[in-house]
């Protein structure tokens, strides 16, 4: 359990991507649906990044520096 609550974070803005991924690349929905997942991808995205950070644009720093 303290694994995840490590990794919340990291969890979230995996969702928010994918949420994003499956919008843009996969079904393209159109009206209040696809408002809605690239809305929800973003909310995600954003919780993930100021989730109990103390300092979020160095986490957001080192999850761009662990992508490369």
């Amino acid at each position: 359990m303290k694994g995840i609550k490590n990794n919340i974070n990291i969890i979230l803005i995996g969702l928010g991507i994918i949420t994003l991924i499956i919008e843009f690349n996969f079904y393209m929905f159109n009206g209040i649906l696809g408002w809605f997942l690239t809305t929800l991808g973003v909310i995600l995205i954003g919780l993930g990044i100021f989730y109990k950070s103390k300092n979020p644009l160095k986490l957001l720093f080192e999850i761009i520096l662990e992508l490369f």
